[in-house]
């Protein structure tokens, strides 16, 4: 840097000398005007991109929303839904299980780096499915495809590395774009009841039997985990299953008596 200044200095030194003062000026002026225009143009550049990606946000979920693709029980990422209402729903069914005497199973997984491991090409197959189609469907792969990024420590700058996956991070349209991708989990499995907040998904299942539970949970989560290979996500290393039974098996007594031998 502190040479890139020194060699600044000398070539005005040098101009000085070869040229007149207000050539030189004009000169200085003509320079800043240019770098000031090009750095104008391209901040103007990236806040029409913004623009359009948000024009293409409410057209893509007026879309949705009229056809009623997105799955009910989904409570992230959309207008009068939250964690609240997917913790309502969820207790509200265990709490019905629980009325008629049944075994609730739930089971809580979270996704490993879920929206950086989206398949672009599946995610443009899904939205072909979904009605996105045609030209529309090209816009949105040349918005996904050909990406790249750079790494930056201090004053260190990694070279660029391709994005081969992955929604665009800090985007208005990659959260929905996710929802899109997820949105046919519940499709892997007709017996358990699904409830998503984006990429954390609760799993829930009843039985008056205990081994039957655990014998159709563990069928259908086979289910699931063929889902979740097919579509490249994998589970947290970290936070991978949470199973409970409602009620506690030390509660089954008080609240069934003897109810079953298992």
């Amino acid at each position: 840097m502190v040479l890139l200044v020194l060699l600044v200095l000398v070539v005005l030194v040098v101009l000085v000398v070869l040229l007149d003062l207000v050539v030189l000026v004009l000169l200085v002026v003509l320079v800043v005007l240019v770098v000031f225009c090009f750095s104008w143009f391209l901040w103007f550049i990236g806040y029409i991109n913004r623009i359009f990606e948000k024009l293409m946000y409410h057209r893509l979920k007026s879309f949705l929303d009229k056809n009623d693709v997105l799955f009910k029980a989904q409570y992230g990422f959309r207008e009068k839904h939250s964690t609240q209402h997917a913790i309502l729903d969820t207790v509200n069914i265990i709490q019905n299980n629980m009325d008629l005497k049944l075994f609730t199973c739930g089971i809580f997984i979270d996704l490993k780096k879920a929206f950086d491991t989206v398949d672009h090409a599946i995610l443009l197959q899904k939205l072909d499915h979904y009605g996105i189609r045609g030209i529309i469907n090209d816009w949105f792969s040349s918005y996904l495809l050909g990406r790249s990024q750079v790494t930056e420590v201090d004053t260190y700058l990694s070279s660029k590395s391709q994005i081969s996956c992955g929604v665009p991070q800090g985007s208005v349209l990659g959260p929905l774009l996710f929802l899109i991708y997820i949105n046919d989990i519940h499709n892997s499995s007709d017996k358990l009841s699904f409830y998503l907040f984006a990429d954390d998904t609760s799993l829930l299942y009843a039985d008056k039997n205990l081994k039957s539970l655990e014998e159709t949970v563990n069928n259908e989560l086979l289910k699931v985990s063929e889902w979740l290979n097919a579509n490249k996500l994998t589970l947290n290393a970290k936070l991978e299953v949470k199973l409970c039974h409602f009620p506690s098996l030390s509660a089954q007594a008080k609240l069934f008596g003897k109810y079953q031998n298992v």
